[in-house]
């Protein structure tokens, strides 16, 4: 009896044992590894009067103690900091402002019951809350940065920079957010835009009174060349009517003549002797079409051209011959003999009327050059020069140019003619700028007067 009474009294020690402390010391040790992985909030099961509770409670106080310890120094660390911060949870609450983010945001002091958004304007406060969802950048990314703008009580404006980003202290996660003052860059910024946009606004002021005097400049231009082509015009009309007299003479010898044929030819139908009309009637046909050449000349000369035809590839000895058609008159009542040294062909890139226009105006200044000079003669010779460029000169046996208006002839209305506009060189220097080529003024080996064209050579 008293055996079994000791065996049961072995095996109820033995459950209560189990039961009671095995079981609380494998909590405790669950409690320890918990802490010593850095676990502060773990929950400590273990309780009693016992040792073992002595133990837990002992451990609760070491966790409490951890907790404060490091939120002492997460404090002390954040209010001994240079920058404005702000420490909340998850959710937004707020569990630390240190002073200069107090300063800056005008509180006195901030509880755990204040959300983050409720240290900031209400026209903010819909955006940050936006930052704390489960969905929102923040969450989403653990970092994030905005700027915003505060009005003080002086009714600044006032623009800070606020860079969110999660951390974790113990086992719980964080937010802390770091405030950085950049009113001055944004004023500056802001400025800046101002500056830029009065000037883009200055700049498109003034492109447009740009474009206005270019489209006023088009139109001064074109005013200038129609009045440079009703100039032009005028010259060759000019020429033309100097001529009419020498034309006049010119065209009354072949009518003349074909008058004389045409009576000749009726005698000769009269008395029936039919030998002689086809020889007159060759004569008659070869005088008509020596007038025809002449008036074709005289008409094409006398047609109006366009200062924006484009150039093109041009013959300069037809330019010669056709020159010297209309100047071969007065030439010959003159008594004036023109010579035209050029043989080979010459092409140059030209207007073929205008260039016509700049010899007729040259024969006929040499022409009134001679006109009282024993010797009466001109000369068409061909100059050596660049290999891409054609130099042509127009000498005369007159006197030369006078050295004291050389340097002037160029200008309008300087001529020393007694008779004369002085637009003969001014109007040939126009053309040959808008051939793209030069005029020159030298003197001949015998004193006469040189004019020198320079064309460029036509390239295929």
């Amino acid at each position: 009896m008293v055996f079994i009474t000791i065996i049961l009294s072995i095996i109820l020690s033995i459950y209560v044992v189990g039961r009671g402390v095995v079981k609380r010391l494998n909590l405790l040790g669950k409690d320890l590894k918990a802490i010593a992985s850095g676990d502060l909030n773990t929950n400590i099961q273990t309780t009693g009067v016992d040792e073992i509770g002595i133990l837990g409670d002992n451990l609760r106080y070491f966790c409490q103690q951890m907790q404060e310890i490091q939120n002492s120094n997460a404090l002390n660390l954040i209010n001994n900091t240079q920058a404005s911060i702000i420490t909340c949870d998850l959710n937004g609450a707020v569990e630390s402002v240190n002073p200069q983010a107090l300063k800056q945001l005008n509180f006195c002091n901030v509880t755990k019951k204040h959300q983050v958004w409720d240290l900031f304007n209400t026209s903010t406060q819909t955006k940050l809350q936006l930052l704390f969802t489960a969905n929102g950048p923040l969450m989403a990314n653990g970092a994030y940065n905005m700027t915003i703008k505060l009005v003080t009580k002086h009714n600044h404006s006032l623009y800070l920079r606020l860079d969110f980003r999660t951390f974790t202290q113990g086992n719980d996660d964080k937010v802390i957010i770091t405030m950085t003052d950049i009113t001055e860059q944004e004023n500056t910024a802001r400025w800046l835009e101002s500056t830029v946009a009065e000037k883009t606004q200055s700049l498109t002021i003034r492109n447009q009174q740009l474009r206005d005097e270019i489209e006023d400049r088009k139109r001064i231009e074109g005013d200038l060349i129609e009045t440079q082509d009703e100039l032009i015009q005028a010259a060759k009309m000019a020429v033309v009517g100097q001529t009419m007299t020498s034309l006049a003479h010119e065209l009354n010898q072949p009518l003349s003549a074909i008058s004389t044929r045409i009576f000749s030819a009726k005698l000769a139908l009269d008395h029936k002797k039919y030998e002689n009309l086809p020889k007159n009637l060759t004569k008659i046909d070869d005088l008509v079409t020596r007038m025809s050449k002449l008036i074709i000349s005289f008409r094409n000369f006398a047609k109006k051209q366009s200062a924006t035809k484009p150039l093109s590839q041009v013959d300069i000895q037809d330019s010669i011959k056709q020159a010297l058609i209309l100047v071969e008159s007065r030439a010959k009542v003159q008594k004036i003999t023109i010579v035209n040294t050029i043989e080979q062909p010459l092409y140059a890139l030209a207007d073929q009327v205008q260039l016509e226009q700049i010899l007729v105006n040259l024969l006929v200044n040499s022409c009134d050059a001679v006109a009282h000079c024993e010797q009466r003669k001109i000369d068409i010779i061909q100059l050596s020069g660049p290999s891409n460029k054609i130099r042509l000169a127009v000498y005369d046996s007159g006197d030369g140019f006078d050295a004291t208006i050389i340097e002037k002839l160029f200008i309008p209305f300087t001529t020393t003619k007694d008779v004369g506009l002085g637009l003969g060189l001014s109007i040939c220097g126009s053309i040959m700028t808008r051939l793209k080529g030069d005029i020159f003024l030298a003197s001949s080996l015998s004193g006469g007067a040189m004019v020198v064209l320079e064309l460029n050579k036509y390239d295929e």
